[in-house]
């Protein structure tokens, strides 16, 4: 009786530590998050290359991309169009922190692909300096 006891206690005890172990840590989900994010750019730079107006980017992306911005429903999410450069930014759900901001001309994305120090949810890069050819 004891044994199975000791046995069944050893068992709840694995599944705890998996599980917890099994969670990812903030930063790795923001490094996955910046993946996710760079194909969003790409898609908002498409949209600029058709002539998406500006003030209609998101929505268009909402449409024909839905299950990709789904990605992003923890998230508060910024597109905008900067002489024709697509510029994605990424903050907390209570818009109080920017987490990360890509810009379609580059491969990777910029500022060491998040945030480190806590800066206001706003666009931060500098589209000129990074763009820069």
């Amino acid at each position: 009786m004891l044994l199975k006891r000791t046995l069944v206690v050893m068992f709840i005890i694995g599944l705890f530590v998996n599980g917890c172990a099994s969670k990812l840590s903030d930063v790795e989900v923001l490094h996955n998050k910046a993946a996710e994010l760079k194909n969003l750019t790409k898609k908002a730079k498409g949209a600029i290359l058709r002539d998406v107006p500006d003030d209609k980017l998101y929505s268009y992306l909402e449409e024909r991309y839905p299950v990709e911005l789904q990605e992003f429903s923890d998230y508060s999410l910024y597109i905008k169009n900067v002489n024709g450069y697509a510029v994605v930014l990424m903050c907390d759900k209570e818009q109080t922190k920017a987490l990360i901001e890509d810009i379609s001309c580059t491969g990777a994305v910029e500022g060491g692909e998040f945030f480190k120090e806590d800066l206001e949810c706003t666009f931060h890069l500098d589209i000129e300096k990074e763009c820069a050819h």
